[in-house]
């Protein structure tokens, strides 16, 4: 059994899933759910490692909304939340470094940007080293040949009703992503 699953008497309960874990975790939680054999429903439209290693968010365009299957393990569920939430951190970490990508600054070696965490082979990754999330972000990266470490911390408007120079806030408003901003972003080549 599974460190994410906890047996009941009627069915398995993977739990929650957070939404703000890292790749390996969701990951975790993806391989979990695999291995459960609960109903041959829960087979079906279940996410597998490729569609979690690809990315794939985890909703299914033609799912059957039917409700004749009575079991009431989650494993189906928690797989597709893991998947979206694991899209969900790409998608935003993609658009800070588009965004920002005039202002993250290229760097030698993944010592010189404090790199720690494996990258394995070529695949995207990411992981978040930080607990208070509520502040500041800290994402480890590898998108597209590079790794990056960026720092965001939680945007919070200035209120001043004296005169706001307009062009400066249209400037802003576009750096900010989903209430982040980026405070420091480092980039190293990892491909010759």
């Amino acid at each position: 059994m599974s460190l994410f699953a906890c047996q009941n008497s009627e069915y398995i309960s993977f739990g929650p899933v957070d939404s703000m874990l890292c790749y390996t975790e969701y990951q975790d939680i993806v391989l979990s759910t695999n291995g459960c054999h609960c109903c041959s429903r829960h087979q079906t439209k279940r996410p597998i490692m490729n569609d979690f290693h690809s990315f794939f968010d985890g909703n299914y365009s033609d799912s059957d909304k039917s409700s004749d299957c009575n079991c009431g393990c989650d494993c189906r569920h928690v797989a597709r939340r893991a998947c979206r939430e694991n899209a969900k951190h790409m998608t935003f970490i993609e658009k800070v470094i588009d965004f920002n990508v005039d202002v993250i600054e290229t760097v030698g070696s993944l010592e010189e940007a404090n790199i720690e965490p494996p990258f394995d082979g070529d695949m995207k990754a990411y992981f978040i080293l930080n607990n208070d999330v509520k502040e500041k972000i800290v994402y480890y990266a590898y998108v597209e040949g590079c790794a990056y470490r960026l720092v965001l911390e939680k945007y919070i408007a200035d209120v001043d009703t004296e005169y706001q120079d307009n062009e400066d806030d249209e400037d802003d408003d576009e750096s900010i992503i989903n209430g982040y901003r980026l405070v420091m972003g480092l980039r190293v080549y990892l491909h010759d």
